[in-house]
Formats: structure tokens, sequence, C-alpha cells
């Protein structure tokens, strides 16, 4: 649970910062949802990345042909592949493109590798 507390402080050196049990609580179950969320968006961004490096090698692209091919920098796509960027709208159709399947071709293929329980998308 990153910047969340992570023990039973329920006060500090001024009385002012008195933190109760309920506002403590409160706050745990708020980093636990953020945590949860945060997790499910990994995986999506992950799904995405596996996605597009497994259509990229089934046209037989390296990453730097598909990035001219998809008028993107090779960095940038290794950084998709790897599940480190969330790409933007225009960027996913023109990926898309560069892999010659439509959108919803490519949106399937993601779905395809998220973990059981999610959603399709």
């Amino acid at each position: 649970m990153s910047n969340c507390p992570t023990d039973h402080n329920w006060y500090t050196s001024d009385l002012e910062d008195f933190v109760t049990p309920i506002m403590w609580t409160q706050t745990l179950h708020a980093c636990y949802f953020r945590d949860m969320e945060n997790q499910s968006k990994n995986q999506i961004l992950l799904a995405f990345g596996q996605a597009i490096r497994k259509r990229r090698l089934e046209i037989g692209l390296s990453q730097e042909a598909f990035a001219e091919k998809s008028h993107l920098h090779r960095t940038y796509i290794g950084g998709i592949e790897r599940g480190k960027r969330n790409v933007a709208l225009l960027n996913m159709i023109q990926i898309a493109q560069a892999l010659e399947i439509t959108s919803e071709q490519l949106m399937a293929k993601i779905s395809d590798n998220l973990p059981n329980g999610f959603p399709k998308l």
C-alpha cells in the first residue's frame, strides 16, 4: 500500500493533527481501493503491450520497423510493450493501423490477454 499509513500512530506531536481510529480506517480503505485500481490499470497496460508485441511478431516486424510504420518512437513502443505507457487514443489508432488490424480487433486482442475476472473491453 504505497503512500499509505503503515503503523498505528493515532496522533502526531501536534494535538491538532490527532487522527481518530475511524479516520485511520477510512484512510486505509481508501489506500486499499486505490492500490487495487492501480493494479487493474497496470494489468490492462500489460495486456495491451502483450497484444501489440504478439501481433507485431506475427506480421514479422522488429520494434524499430514497427515504430517507423506507426510513426512513433522506438523507445515509446518499447514502453508500451512493457506495460509502462498509457497510450492516447490517436496513438492507439496509429498502432492498430500499423499492425494491419482494426481498433476493434486490437481491443479484442487486449481482452484476450487480461486475467480471468476482468470484464471484456
